[in-house]
């Protein structure tokens, strides 16, 4: 790249030559691009492993509305507690921050493992909210690798998922939820 660019230098190449970005987009799609490429290669699940409770999201992107971040919630620094509108509907307060998870169905039927596209009219469908600012999560997936119900009942014992889509057009997220009522 030095040489290239040393002769453009002589020569009096344009930009384009180089293969350097020519706006702020174009640094920014770049670097979404090496940040899917480098999700891809990780289990979407690794960050839920290690304790009973967790809620990891990663929000990427610029824009109105939202703030770019990666946040980790355990059963350790953090208190859940399943609200109950649907079959996973958890609330989560750190002291500081809050989130509501939820997984919105359509219907009567519950949840069972597989991956479901968003464009999925019957299918199950993740939003979360942070501090009050909601994320309809869409344009992605959302996997459920297990779950169990008690018997008779509407709201999951335990469940362990993967998302991933965007928040808005500007913002990508994914994570994981890994949850089981406390004994």
């Amino acid at each position: 790249m030095r040489r290239v660019a040393l002769l453009c230098t002589l020569i009096a190449c344009s930009r384009s030559e180089l293969d350097v970005p020519n706006d702020d987009a174009e640094v920014e799609a770049s670097a979404r691009d090496v940040i899917d490429a480098a999700a891809a290669d990780v289990d979407p699940l690794e960050q839920c492993s290690g304790s009973r409770d967790v809620l990891y999201f990663d929000l990427v992107g610029s824009g109105i509305g939202y703030i770019a971040q990666t946040v980790r919630v355990t059963n350790l620094d953090a208190t859940w507690t399943m609200i109950g509108f649907s079959d996973v509907d958890l609330y989560i307060s750190t002291g500081g921050a809050d989130y509501w998870f939820e997984v919105l169905t359509s219907g009567t039927s519950h949840l069972t493992p597989g991956t479901y596209d968003d464009d999925s009219t019957n299918g199950p469908w993740p939003s979360l909210a942070m501090n009050g600012i909601a994320c309809s999560i869409g344009n992605g997936k959302l996997h459920i690798d297990a779950v169990a119900y008690p018997d008779g009942g509407n709201q999951v014992s335990s469940v362990l998922l993967w998302f991933d889509g965007q928040c808005s057009q500007d913002f990508k997220i994914h994570g994981c939820v890994r949850y089981e009522v406390s004994p």
